[in-house]
C-alpha cells in the first residue's frame, strides 16, 4: 500500500524506476482522489478486518506460520481473545504477553519431561499456523494481522488460476476466430476502383454519393485522418495540428485514467455490464473489461485519434463545401469549441513556459483538456442523426476511414471489406472514458 506521501519514493524506486516527469503525472493523478495522506491516517482509518475475511491482493500472497495471541483476562466475561497481535516468533509472542498482558510462563532451569512439554504447550495462550498480512513495512500500520481464517487458500488460488486460464482461453479463441473470419473474406473480395464499393454494405450506406464532391482527392481526404502533425514554425496559426497534438496528449491521459478506475473494486458489475451494452433492447452478457493488448489497444486508441483529427482538420475549414458534408449538433459544436479553446490556452502556455509539463498553468489545462475531450468524444457517440445518418461526423469519418487508412497502411488491414458488426472493437476504447 502507497500512501500520498509515498509515491515519489515508490515510483523512483525499483521495479519502476521512473523519471520526475513521469512521476508527476502520477501525483497530479493521486491528488485528485481520495487517497490517505500518510501511514498514520490509513492506520487511524482502516476498519478492523475479520479474521476469516480473504487476503488483501494488493498486500500480496499473505506470510504463513504466524502465531496469534489468544490471551483472555481472568475478569473477561467472553471466551473469545480480542487481542488482534500476531507475531512470527516465539519469543516475540511470549515478549508481547508479558509487556501487554503480564503474563508470563515461568519457565524453570533444567530439562522437562514429555508429558510436563505437552501440557505447556496445549494452555499456551496463543495459536499456530496463523495466516497474515501487513498495510507497511514499517511506522504505523506495519503491524501483522491475521487473514483468511478457516479458508483453504491453496483451493482458493487453484481456482483462481483455472478461472483465469479459461477466460484468456477464451479470449485468444475469439480473437483468433475473428482474425481467421477476416482474412477469408479479405481473400474473396476483390477490390474495385476507389468509389465503387466493393462491400454492399458500403454501397447501401451510399459513401461514393457522400464523397462525391472529392473523387478526385484522395491525397486530401487521406490527409484528414492522418497522423502526421503539419506545424509551420514560421507560422504555426496555419494549421491546428498544434492544437491537434495536445488533444491527443489529452485523450491518452483519459485512456490511462480511465484504465485505472474501470474495475470492480471501483465501480459496480451492474455498471461494467450496462457499459458493455451493445443494443438497447438486448440483455446484456458480460461485462467490460480492458483486458486488450497493448498492440490492440494502441490500435483502438490510434482510430479515435483518427476521428479526431478528422473532426479538428475538417472544421478549420471556413467554407463548408471544402470538406466531406457532415453535421456537428449543438452539444458537438459546444463541446467542440470549448476543446479548442483549452487547445489553444495549452499551446501559448507550452511555449510561455518554454515546454515545462510541471507547470502549474500546463497542468492545469491539461485537466480542462481531458475533460473536454471527454465529452466531445461522449457527444460523437450518442448523436442520433434525424435526415439521414451522414448528418454525423462519426459515420462520414468511417467513411473516409474505411475507403484510404485501411487498404495501405492500417490500423485494421481489412476494415474496408467488413460488416457493421465488425465495427463493435472500434468503440470499445471509448466505453472505459464514457463509464
Amino acid at each position: 500500500m502507497v500512501t500520498r506521501k509515498q509515491v515519489k519514493l515508490h515510483l523512483r524506486s525499483a521495479p519502476h524506476s521512473l523519471n520526475s516527469q513521469e512521476i508527476s503525472l502520477a501525483q497530479e493523478w493521486a491528488s485528485k482522489h481520495d487517497i490517505f495522506e500518510g501511514q498514520l491516517e490509513a492506520h487511524d482509518n482502516l476498519p478492523p478486518r475479520p479474521d476469516d475475511a480473504p487476503p488483501i491482493a494488493a498486500l500480496g500472497p499473505p506470510g504463513t506460520g504466524g502465531i496469534r495471541c489468544e490471551f483472555i483476562p481472568e475478569r473477561s466475561t467472553s471466551s473469545q481473545s480480542n487481542c488482534p497481535y500476531v507475531g512470527t516468533e516465539l519469543r516475540r509472542i511470549r515478549e508481547h504477553l508479558r509487556t501487554k498482558h503480564n503474563w508470563d510462563m515461568e519457565l524453570k532451569a533444567g530439562r522437562r519431561s514429555a508429558a510436563m512439554t505437552d501440557e505447556e504447550r496445549s494452555n499456551n495462550p496463543w495459536r499456530t499456523g496463523v495466516c497474515y498480512q501487513r498495510l507497511f513495512s514499517s511506522g504505523p500500520g506495519s503491524e501483522l494481522f491475521e487473514v483468511a481464517r478457516g479458508l483453504n487458500l491453496e483451493q482458493s488460488r487453484a481456482q483462481d488460476h483455472e478461472s483465469q486460464a479459461i477466460l484468456q482461453q477464451a479470449i485468444d479463441a475469439f480473437q483468433s476466430k475473428g482474425k481467421d473470419v477476416r482474412s477469408r473474406e479479405a481473400e474473396r473480395i476483390d477490390e474495385e476502383n476507389d468509389f465503387t464499393a466493393p462491400n454492399p454494405w458500403l454501397r447501401r450506406l451510399g459513401s461514393a454519393l457522400h464523397l462525391k464532391d472529392f473523387s478526385g482527392k484522395k491525397d486530401f481526404l487521406r490527409g484528414l485522418i492522418a497522423m502526421e502533425y503539419e506545424v509551420d514554425p514560421d507560422d504555426p496559426d496555419k494549421s491546428d495540428d498544434a492544437q491537434l497534438r495536445f488533444i491527443h496528449i489529452a485523450f491518452d491521459r483519459l485512456v490511462n485514467h480511465a484504465k485505472a478506475i474501470i474495475t470492480p473494486d471501483i465501480i459496480s458489475w451492474n455498471a461494467l455490464f450496462e457499459v458493455n451494452r451493445k443494443e438497447l433492447m438486448k440483455e446484456r452478457t458480460k461485462p467490460f473489461h480492458f483486458r486488450f493488448k497493448p498492440e490492440t489497444q494502441r490500435r483502438y486508441a490510434l482510430v479515435v485519434k483518427q476521428l479526431l483529427a478528422y473532426i479538428v482538420r475538417c472544421m478549420s475549414f471556413d467554407d463548408k463545401a471544402d470538406r466531406p458534408p457532415f453535421k456537428l449538433s449543438i452539444r458537438q459544436q459546444k463541446a467542440y469549441d470549448v476543446m479548442m479553446d483549452h487547445a489553444d490556452g495549452l499551446s501559448d502556455a507550452w511555449k510561455e513556459h518554454s515546454g515545462d509539463p510541471e507547470a502549474p498553468e500546463i497542468a492545469g489545462l491539461l485537466d480542462l483538456l481531458e475533460t473536454a475531450v471527454l465529452e466531445l468524444y461522449i457527444s460523437v457517440l450518442d448523436h442520433f442523426t434525424k435526415d439521414t445518418e451522414y448528418d454525423s461526423v462519426l459515420v462520414s469519418f468511417l467513411t473516409v476511414l474505411l475507403k484510404y487508412s485501411c487498404r495501405e497502411r492500417g490500423p485494421f488491414p481489412v476494415l474496408h471489406q467488413s460488416e457493421p458488426e465488425d465495427l463493435y472493437p472500434l468503440f470499445d476504447i471509448g466505453n472505459g472514458p464514457r463509464s
